[in-house]
């Protein structure tokens, strides 16, 4: 094999012909040379897609030469184009002849892969380079998330501390500012709502790629924790009052902030799933049912049998109570 015809693409798939594969003439079957550079695209796709993938279409494949019998068959793919929901790739079949002790390109062909959910519905492709190198690939995801994981604890820290210590403050020296109760009960929320979303955190682990986009989106949203916590304990409180009156003149910066906290909680929820979504409606939907359909709502027909050992002692009694409606 010269310099000029070298495989174009990565190595993904190596085998040995058969004599069972062959027919009368000693040649390979062409339908078995095309299904093993169908698992080498199978195989490059499920990687890229980290998923299910199927085989869509397969274009512009001609055979050039025979594979014979012991000849080691080696498939090598090369990512062409991602689209949406496909991955083109440009397949090739290089047969080594030990014989002869030369490699020789028997075929090649595009083949067209669809990634799938686990409904078996067309999906979108992880985000990456799509012009065919995934820059995910040279870093691989649990990498990644560690890294993430680290800064986004930094910062998280820096809000629980900044509670802790307003807390503790209060503690100490309760006589130097006069305590808000609905202060504190907001400080009391901002603990439980960072504990939550710290814990939920650890769902980034199944994202499949992870690009500087999503990572700069999640350290900004760690920091309106932070500006939360900073805007509820300031550093000084010497310019008023006590927390009531901090708290109410920053009142329109906390809850601006807030709200905005949870619109980014949604694009968040997003990031780690879009089918996480549908499960958050489903669950306001049910409270709205709760709230509309309370326990005390009960039918009037359906009313409680009486009791086996009151029926047997007293057996002009009947099978069922009568109780007035609530």
């Amino acid at each position: 094999m010269t310099d000029a015809a070298k495989p174009r693409g990565e190595l993904t798939l190596r085998t040995l012909a058969m004599p069972g594969d062959a027919n009368p003439a000693g040649d390979i079957f062409g339908g078995w040379v095309m299904a093993q550079m169908d698992l080498a695209s199978g195989i490059r796709a499920t990687e890229r897609a980290r998923g299910r993938v199927v085989t869509a279409a397969v274009k512009e494949m001609a055979f050039e030469l025979p594979v014979k019998i012991g000849d080691t068959l080696s498939v090598y793919t090369d990512i062409e184009r991602v689209g949406r929901t496909s991955i083109t790739l440009c397949v090739e079949a290089w047969a080594n002849r030990a014989r002869y002790a030369k490699m020789e390109k028997v075929t090649a062909g595009t083949f067209i892969m669809v990634a799938l959910d686990e409904e078996g519905k067309p999906k979108q492709v992880p985000e990456g380079d799509r012009s065919g190198i995934d820059n995910m690939e040279t870093v691989s995801s649990p990498e990644v998330f560690l890294h993430i994981k680290v800064v986004m604890g930094m910062v998280i820290s820096l809000s629980l501390a900044r509670v802790l210590t307003g807390v503790a403050g209060i503690v100490q020296h309760p006589a130097k500012a006069k305590v808000y109760p609905i202060h504190l009960g907001w400080a009391l929320s901002m603990f439980l709502f960072i504990i939550h979303i710290w814990w939920w955190e650890y769902r980034l682990q199944a994202v499949p790629a992870i690009g500087f986009g999503i990572y700069l989106f999640l350290i900004c949203f760690c920091s309106l924790f932070f500006l939360l916590c900073a805007l509820l304990f300031p550093a000084s409180l010497d310019e008023y009052g006590g927390y009531e009156e901090y708290f109410i003149s920053r009142r329109k910066w906390f809850f601006g902030i807030l709200g905005l906290t949870y619109a980014v909680d949604i694009l968040d929820t997003a990031i780690k799933g879009h089918e996480r979504i549908p499960l958050a409606r489903l669950g306001i939907s049910r409270a709205q049912h709760c709230l509309h359909h309370p326990l005390h709502h009960r039918r009037l027909d359906s009313q409680p049998p009486l009791p086996r050992h009151l029926r047997h002692r007293q057996p002009d009694l009947p099978d069922k109570l009568h109780l007035p409606p609530l």
